[in-house]
């Protein structure tokens, strides 16, 4: 059976504990994608270079973690939130503890994790999306606004990679623990995650030039379908201009894309008439792009809920401490928004890489198989009552179900990783802990009790197993998904003895079924 990979991952590289693991989910380090190209049956506008066009299926995406500030009950926390308990056990939105994913943690005050959430919602336009009507490339908006034809369009977000990060660090997986996003809602339909790794163009509006707000400089721009763009780029990476001017990478205010955009702001009135939400949201934020600060007094004064105050917290227009200059805590970043996102002084356009295609649907989440090694399932303290499963996730980098886009043939120097929402018709939340880069497996936290444990490992091919609880059964799982082997014991025990000499060399997977839980690790086999 093949893996299923859900993932939303990565944030600043740094090792967590040894030089085979490698944590990437620093906010920072992510940013809005570029469309893919070379799918057309996937993403028919991947080709349109200074068109448009190119933009008219990026739905809304948005990446964070939640601020502790919500559930400490402090005079800064807003009051709506603080008297919402239904809110605050809300699995979706609540506090989440270490000792929820890794019970056995020998940890006496409970741990808060700041799991790294990704939103997603297909029926929203996304930053530089100016669809109206049906075309060839995307089927047009409604009378509010709203996206049509939702499954057709995709969300997206990239980040660069230290050159030969995996050879170095001797990487074979992708591994995330992720909270069944279907926890409320199993008759949700789901949709696929693709990860792209490799090269991938930072080419965020695609004109072939650099977007940023770094290099703006009135009397050297150029004029392209997207906006302005600077002629000249100005290094190192800061603002060219230190006054309040902040405006994204169409390089625009709302002023001057009212009138930029005025062929598209009529475009709207004509269809759906002045008075229509479409055109009022339009007028409003003609790129929606704006930036919106998550405790702003606003949020307060409508009640917005802690999901929804993050909604347009990643966009580029005001979210540098440039444009409050007396509440810097305020900005999203320090740093001017640029398509150069890895910092090398060019504008990265190739596209090639391996692409590995998930399905997040609630009928895929199955211990062995989809990728899935291990479930965990609770009922949290601070949850609503209801019971909750987390999912383990180890994605092989050379499975064989990936799929070659251009010209690649190792992931060694991959400079960029890509990860592409698609074919959703519904919003989908995704809460995920630990998205990590990994030689073998998540590594656990420091003080968690050892209550698996294989030795030897690496072997040639006779292990011992020994468990806290009875174990059930087991599979052996290879790097394809596939079954090797497995058994149900007649006579569950808290310690096996196992014989797997009968394994070609390699890594697998063994999944075992406690009286409590299933559980899984690495096993390598080396002759």
């Amino acid at each position: 059976m093949k893996y299923i990979l859900v993932l939303f991952l990565f944030i600043g590289l740094y090792n967590l504990s040894s030089s085979q693991s490698i944590n990437i989910n620093s906010l920072s380090s992510w940013n809005i994608s570029s469309v893919p190209k070379k799918q057309i049956s996937l993403f028919p506008e991947g080709n349109l270079i200074n068109n448009r066009a190119a933009g008219y299926n990026r739905s809304r995406i948005n990446w964070f973690t939640i601020d502790p500030i919500f559930f400490r009950h402090t005079s800064v926390t807003p009051s709506h939130i603080s008297e919402d308990t239904v809110q605050l056990k809300n699995h979706l939105s609540r506090e989440v503890f270490e000792r929820e994913i890794y019970p056995n943690c020998n940890d006496n005050i409970p741990s808060y994790i700041p799991t790294f959430n990704i939103c997603y919602y297909p029926e929203e336009k996304g930053p530089y999306n100016y669809d109206v009507d049906s075309t060839i490339y995307s089927k047009g908006i409604d009378l509010t606004g709203k996206l049509n034809a939702p499954e057709t369009r995709w969300g997206g977000i990239m980040r660069s990679l230290e050159s030969h990060f995996l050879a170095s660090h001797n990487i074979h997986y992708i591994g995330f623990w992720l909270m069944d996003p279907f926890v409320y809602n199993s008759n949700l339909s789901g949709g696929d995650f693709y990860i792209q790794i490799g090269e991938i163009s930072e080419d965020i509006l695609y004109d072939n030039k650099v977007s940023s707000e770094s290099s703006f400089n009135f009397s050297y721009c150029d004029t392209t379908a997207w906006g302005l763009t600077g002629s000249q780029l100005i290094f190192p990476y800061t603002f060219y201009n230190t006054g309040l001017y902040d405006p994204g990478l169409d390089e625009l205010d709302d002023p001057s894309e009212l009138s930029f955009f005025n062929n598209y702001l009529y475009a709207v009135k004509n269809i759906f008439g002045i008075n229509s939400v479409a055109y009022k949201n339009a007028q409003k934020d003609p790129s929606s792009d704006n930036f919106d600060y998550y405790l702003g007094s606003h949020h307060d004064d409508s009640e917005t809920s802690i999901l929804s105050r993050y909604k347009n917290y990643n966009n580029t227009q005001g979210n540098t401490n440039i444009a409050y200059s007396d509440l810097a805590q305020q900005a999203g970043t320090s740093m001017p928004n640029c398509e150069d996102i890895n910092r090398n002084k060019l504008l990265d356009i190739d596209e090639n890489f391996f692409q590995y295609k998930i399905s997040i649907r609630p009928e895929d989440l199955i211990v062995g198989q989809n990728f899935i090694a291990e479930k965990i399932t609770v009922n949290p303290e601070n949850g609503d009552g209801t019971a909750v499963s987390w999912y383990k996730f180890l994605v092989p980098l050379e499975d064989n179900s990936r799929e070659k886009i251009g010209n690649i043939t190792t992931l060694d120097s991959s400079k960029f990783i890509r990860l592409i929402l698609k074919n959703f018709s519904d919003s989908i939340i995704l809460r995920t802990y630990l998205l990590s880069l990994v030689h073998a497996d998540l590594n656990e936290p420091i003080n968690a009790l050892n209550i698996f444990a294989i030795y030897p490992n690496p072997t040639s091919g006779k292990i011992n197993i020994t468990n806290n609880n009875e174990i059930m059964g087991f599979k052996i799982i290879d790097l394809l998904g596939r079954i090797i082997y497995q058994n149900t014991l007649s006579y569950p025990s808290s310690e096996l003895d196992l014989d797997l000499s009968f394994l070609n060399n390699g890594v697998y997977t063994i999944v075992l079924e406690t009286s409590i839980s299933w559980q899984s690790k690495i096993i390598i086999i080396q002759k």
